[in-house]
């Protein structure tokens, strides 16, 4: 992939909630 684009936060499925890749869930 020689294109960059912004990839979506992350989904928890357990916590079912969306963890922003720039936040630590920790």
């Amino acid at each position: 992939m020689s294109e960059s684009y912004p990839q979506p936060p992350a989904y928890d499925e357990i916590n079912r909630t969306f963890i922003p890749e720039s936040s630590d869930p920790n």
